[in-house]
């Protein structure tokens, strides 16, 4: 039988429990340091770092942090509605956040050429483009959690330390590789193009649901052997508590899928706009090239400005002109009318 030594959840406890475990610590803080070490690095020897990709760092570290420290990480084991949250922003808000940050470029960009050339034969192996494909991705973040909540595995959390930091682990693993593979901005295997990321975060949004209406559809407790032998303990009953974290996996878990989708969409624009500037450049590089063809004689000046702005099936009107014609003797060279 569970023990809790925790009084109910209330708006004081909540600020005032805490969770002091080790692992947590321990990553939160190794990974704080090699950040900074390497950034530090990177700028002493002449390269660049935006403060905003600091930002996003630690800001995932302190998304980290609130889920594992505080009362959240102390009522994890308590309340199902509780280890929600927990579950939410480590899948998807913490990882996302800490993608923002760079690391892998950041790694890259501070490594000694050695190391970055077998680091790269290995990123972009065929093993590497396989688990990195999107459809994996998002095989992954879906599958999680109904493996979380549809197998043993739950209870198994609950009920072992050990289980609970595994995973907590997997959930970051997950959802890392999910936000590196889609964002794009780190080095990656192989670029998609970005109206793919856009689609299948659409789907997700719309598959995201399966867990919490299943939760709320059920009519059965998950780990309810756990749940009913506390007896309350957290200040809510087990249903209302099981009802109100299916609505925390679904609201928290679309609102945090929001940011990324308008990220994705707004990178999908600009890779739209630098596509048309790209085959205006083209068109007009061709457009020039045939004006050349057509009037070998014309200067460059002459080619990239009127000649260019005419289509080019139009021949120049000064090839047609007799007296400019005459006048530079081009009537023997002018080539036949049309017709």
């Amino acid at each position: 039988m569970p023990t809790v030594s925790l009084p109910p959840l209330t708006w004081t406890t909540a600020l005032t429990a805490w969770s002091w475990h080790p692992a947590p610590i321990a990553a939160m803080l190794a990974f704080g340091l090699w950040y900074a070490l390497r950034v530090r690095k990177l700028r002493r020897a002449g390269g660049t770092w935006p403060a905003s990709r600091i930002v996003w760092c630690y800001s995932g570290l302190g998304s980290y942090a609130l889920v594992t420290v505080t009362s959240i990480g102390a009522y994890q084991n308590v309340l199902f509605s509780v280890r929600a949250i927990q579950v939410v922003t480590l899948l998807m808000i913490t990882p996302q956040f800490l993608a923002h940050a760079l690391p892998a470029r950041l790694a890259r960009d501070t490594a000694t050429p050695a190391t970055r050339a077998r680091c790269s034969r290995i990123l972009h192996s065929a093993a590497m483009r396989a688990v990195t494909h999107p459809l994996i991705g998002v095989l992954v973040l879906l599958g999680v959690p109904i493996a979380l909540y549809g197998s043993g595995w739950y209870e198994a959390g609950l009920r072992s330390h050990w289980t609970s930091e595994l995973t907590q682990a997997a959930l970051l693993i997950a959802g890392a590789h999910y936000f590196w593979t889609r964002l794009q901005r780190d080095p990656v295997p192989k670029l998609y193009p970005h109206v793919v990321s856009v689609g299948l975060t659409f789907a997700e949004v719309a598959l995201d649901v399966i867990v919490p209406i299943a939760l709320l559809m059920s009519g059965s407790l998950v780990a309810a052997d756990y749940y009913l032998a506390l007896n309350g303990a957290g200040g809510l009953p087990p249903d209302t508590d099981q009802t109100t974290g299916a609505a925390v996996l679904w609201g928290l878990g679309d609102l945090a899928l929001v940011p990324f989708l308008i990220l994705s969409m707004q990178q999908l624009r600009r890779r739209d706009k630098e596509h048309a500037a790209e085959i205006d450049a083209q068109l007009d590089q061709y457009q020039r090239a045939e004006q050349r063809r057509q009037n070998p004689t014309a200067t460059a000046a002459e080619t990239a400005g009127t000649a260019a702005e005419l289509p080019a099936t139009m021949r120049p009107w000064w090839e047609d002109d007799p007296n400019v014609a005459a006048h530079f003797r081009w009537t023997q060279q002018k080539p036949p009318q049309d017709g």
